[in-house]
């Protein structure tokens, strides 16, 4: 912290005390990483789902310039960010999925957030992940083996039926 002071002197050589015009704070650090991350309530992975937009709740760090963005990356897109003006506490937005090649996997893709403070500082060492999990492809029967063959197309009740998913 700075300080821009001025004192003035009469023709007879008395000073006025000092007056501190304005306060200069600089700060050069960048913001630690969000303090939790959650998706759909949940830390480090959401609950599997059929629909492709997640509810992400960041809890900010203490910052002495205040956070102002939200940056963050979907799997290995690129970045993108949240304007949120200068805010502490726990900051909530949406997230839809979008990379085609991930979702048709049926694995999580990866949310990566880091922070930028009111003075610009980022850092995308300082990141917390969580895992959205997106699942669009219905389940399908590959096969399904009984313990004999059904005779009529018809099954007993003692007959043991497996049904093989892909």
């Amino acid at each position: 912290i700075r300080y821009l002071q001025i004192r003035t002197k009469d023709m007879a050589g008395n000073w006025s005390t000092a007056t501190t015009l304005f306060t200069f704070k600089y700060d050069k650090t960048s913001p630690t990483a969000p303090v939790s991350l959650k998706a759909d309530n949940e830390e480090k992975q959401s609950p599997w789902k059929n629909t492709p937009e997640f509810k992400i709740n960041v809890e900010l760090p203490d910052d002495p310039s205040g956070i102002s963005k939200i940056q963050y990356r979907l799997g290995t897109g690129s970045s993108q960010y949240v304007e949120i003006g200068t805010l502490t506490g726990v900051y909530a937005f949406t997230v839809t999925t979008t990379n085609e090649a991930d979702v048709q996997k049926n694995k999580g893709q990866v949310l990566s957030v880091w922070l930028m403070d009111g003075a610009g500082n980022a850092s995308e060492q300082s990141i917390n992940t969580v895992e959205l999990m997106y699942d669009k492809t219905p389940p399908m029967i590959n096969r399904i083996l009984y313990d004999d063959s059904p005779k009529n197309n018809l099954v007993d009740e003692d007959d043991q039926i497996k049904i093989v998913f892909n």
